[in-house]
Order: C-alpha cells, then sequence, then structure tokens
C-alpha cells in the first residue's frame, strides 16, 4: 500500500464529503472535524484485491474515520 495523496483543510473535507468512487463519503460529523485526508492505494505486488483507502485525521493528529473501496 502507497500514500497517493494528503490534503489538508477545507480541499480534504470536500473530498471526503464526496461520495465513492470519487471520495470516501464520510458522514457530517467526521467532516466537519477532520484536518487531513491521505488517500492510500494498493500497488501491484500487493496480496488480494485491488483498493483504495482514505484516512481522516482531526487536528489533533488523531484518526477518526477509515473507508476502504475496492479497485482504484
Amino acid at each position: 500500500m502507497r500514500l497517493l495523496e494528503k490534503v489538508a483543510g477545507e480541499k480534504a473535507r470536500q473530498l471526503a464529503d464526496m461520495l465513492p468512487p470519487f471520495g470516501p463519503g464520510f458522514e457530517r460529523g467526521i467532516i466537519n472535524r477532520l484536518e487531513t485526508l491521505h488517500v492510500h492505494c494498493s500497488e501491484m505486488s500487493d496480496p488480494g484485491a485491488d483498493f483504495c483507502q482514505f484516512e481522516g485525521f482531526d487536528a489533533d493528529g488523531q484518526l477518526i474515520g477509515t473507508m476502504r473501496f475496492r479497485g482504484y
């Protein structure tokens, strides 16, 4: 798995609000607290099915939401 993108602030909240396959579609309570969003994707060498994973972090760096979807 590799980090594909890391976004912060309002751009992160906008991306977090987008529905799959373009974003994780986090619920409003998470989006309101979100400060940073990491987008990870599987690599060809990873075992199992391909995936894209979104991880949301608050201003203190605490993980507050994770969503994983099959495919890229």
